[in-house]
């Protein structure tokens, strides 16, 4: 039982730390999508098109709200990572982390 609870843990911890991945991921993705946003901004601003600088600059405040939404992921994510290691009843904590796996494929799922 011991094994089958430390393997359950091992697993757990792989999907947590996958998911801090996934979201650094997704804010790097945003962060560069925000670089491309900023020089569009400066190039319509250079040739004065003020409908493409409003467009753009109502596309940076969408990316930045989704970079600190990846922000609060990540944190969120290292948050369940780390904080069962400071309990008495980390490895159970962690195999119950194992159904983590399926997150990604919860979503994808269409009513």
């Amino acid at each position: 039982m011991e094994i089958i609870l430390t393997i359950l843990a091992l697993a757990g911890i792989g999907a947590a730390a996958w998911h801090v991945v996934r979201a650094v991921f997704r804010f790097l993705r945003q962060e560069a999508s925000g670089l491309w946003t900023d020089e569009l901004a400066r190039t319509h601003a250079r040739r004065g098109d003020v409908t493409a600088l409003e467009e753009t600059k109502r596309r940076a405040t969408e990316v930045a709200r989704r970079r600190r939404r990846a922000v609060a992921e990540g944190v969120g994510w290292l948050a369940l990572l780390a904080v069962p290691a400071l309990t008495p009843w980390a490895r159970p904590i962690y195999a119950a982390y194992a159904v983590l796996w399926a997150v990604p494929f919860l979503g994808r799922r269409s009513p």
